[in-house]
């Protein structure tokens, strides 16, 4: 249930946004950056809430804050299509933000860690390989919904899956997982505090550095990436299907990270992340045109 409500939440409020970006640019008039501003506000509000929901999942309250979060994504989202302002459009944004930190994967996984310890893992791959294909998800279905009925119909859809299936999965996911790991809290009460001597070491700065730039460099490729292949006049349809083989391409990702698990150290497989995602935002910038991807698209099937 909790992989399936993650594919979901992923697809509904933070995939929505590259997905919709084109017909929100038309639709709306306002600049790209003016719209990609959004999302990076998103971005640093979910970042400054982090600690908060923490906090709430050592607590105990993971269920019931995973599941108010997706609601009040499903809401956001709905308001969404009521903007006038672009005031108003960072602001529905602002307090999307305040539900990614609640609903997506960091919750997701510090609910898993500190239920089942070292078994974890294992239900995080799972999580993970199911969650790959939210992109997989969204793309298709916002472009089909929006070309039929318009851009507030796919944010309606979006919001109404948030809230309507989302969040009952939450519930009853994130819940039961709480109760079957509280006995690892309630024979060692110290096991919840949080330690924070990490912070005083260079290796937890790196790390977070890295992996922060490491978003930053993702991020604007995925949200550039429709507007890139629409500049080159591809087809909309098939722009679609290109972007959305990131879902099964992080799936072979996560399938390959297993296989090479026992040979492959996770540093070693962290520093290949790094430099393949080098070479992804080198390779974007090639002069393909539109007839050698439809080309490509064509050879695939």
């Amino acid at each position: 249930m909790l992989a399936v409500a993650q594919t979901l939440i992923w697809a509904c409020i933070y995939y929505s946004f590259p997905a919709l970006l084109l017909h929100w640019e038309q639709a709306l008039g306002w600049s790209r950056a003016d719209l990609t501003a959004a999302i990076t506000l998103a971005v640093f509000v979910s970042a400054f809430c982090s600690p908060l929901y923490g906090r709430l999942i050592d607590a105990g309250r993971g269920a019931s804050m995973m599941t108010a979060a997706s609601v009040l994504g499903g809401c956001c989202l709905m308001l969404l299509t009521q903007v006038e302002y672009r005031w108003q459009f960072y602001l529905i944004w602002g307090l999307i933000g305040v539900c990614m930190s609640g609903s997506l994967y960091e919750p997701c996984f510090a609910l898993l860690t500190r239920a089942r310890g070292e078994r974890a893992k294992r239900s995080i791959i799972f999580v993970t390989l199911m969650a790959g294909f939210a992109g997989t998800v969204s793309f298709p279905v916002a472009h089909s919904i929006a070309g039929a009925l318009g851009w507030r119909a796919a944010v309606m859809f979006f919001g109404a899956t948030a809230i309507l299936v989302v969040a009952p999965l939450m519930w009853v996911g994130a819940n039961a997982i709480e109760q079957a790991g509280a006995h690892r809290h309630s024979a060692n009460p110290h096991l919840s505090l949080a330690e924070s001597s990490f912070l005083r070491g260079p290796v937890f700065w790196c790390l977070a550095l890295s992996f922060g730039l490491g978003a930053i460099a993702h991020g604007i490729a995925l949200h550039h990436l429709l507007p890139i292949l629409d500049e080159r006049a591809l087809h909309p349809e098939v722009a679609v299907i290109v972007i959305s083989f990131i879902g099964p391409m992080q799936v072979a990702g996560r399938l390959a990270m297993m296989a090479s698990e026992p040979h492959v150290s996770n540093h070693g497989i962290a520093i290949a992340c790094f430099v393949l995602i080098l070479l992804k935002n080198s390779v974007i910038k090639w002069p393909i045109s539109a007839h050698q991807i439809t080309a490509m698209i064509g050879s695939l099937r």
